[in-house]
């Protein structure tokens, strides 16, 4: 599974982003426990050619005694976007130790405020996947623009994986110290650049 990035690809993506800013993980679970969603991510396309394209931020699952984990070694295959699955557990991301209240009571885990939580889904198949999740997005945009601006950062992070620079005209191209690069001018990016070794 890919590492968190810093907007997450989660499930229902349009219902988190209306939640509010004071979730617990109990009333997630309240939301989404046992619940059909629809599995949505954005689609890596790998560069080796024995694995197929990739859905970002799923993995498989397996259970671990009373927890679920993500296998590293196996994302979740593009085939799985659009299908629907059913939330079958919903967990802090990391176990925290027991914590305590200023009057000494324990709290419980399920009042965790804007917890990160791995979302565990089943498949009509059987198979187990897992995302890891937060209850709003870092700012204030719409599920919409969220979408559109997490395939922008993968459309770019694609293009520089496979060397792609555009080139691309205009004023504030004259403040870029790779300009002698871009622009064939060698002698010029010998002086101004230094190698790192």
């Amino acid at each position: 599974m890919r590492p968190l990035s810093m907007i997450s690809v989660a499930v229902l993506l349009s219902s988190l982003c209306a939640a509010a800013q004071t979730e617990t993980l109990r009333s997630i679970k309240q939301k989404y426990l046992n619940k059909t969603v629809v599995i949505k991510g954005h689609v890596y396309v790998s560069t080796d050619r024995d694995k197929g394209p990739t859905l970002s931020d799923w993995g498989f699952a397996y259970q671990d005694g009373d927890r679920y984990k993500s296998d590293p070694m196996s994302d979740l295959p593009a085939v799985y976007k659009g299908r629907r699955a059913v939330v079958i557990a919903i967990q802090l991301h990391e176990l925290e130790p027991a914590r305590v209240n200023a009057v000494g009571e324990q709290i419980s885990a399920d009042d965790t405020v804007d917890p990160y939580f791995d979302l565990v889904v089943r498949f009509d198949d059987g198979k187990l996947a897992l995302t890891i999740a937060r209850p709003f997005p870092f700012t204030q945009r719409t599920a919409e623009q969220v979408i559109e601006y997490t395939d922008k950062v993968y459309t770019v992070v694609h293009q520089i994986h496979a060397q792609r620079f555009y080139k691309r005209p205009g004023k504030w191209r004259r403040q870029c110290e790779f300009l002698p690069v871009c622009v064939g001018d060698m002698e010029k990016a010998e002086q101004r650049l230094v190698r790192i070794v």
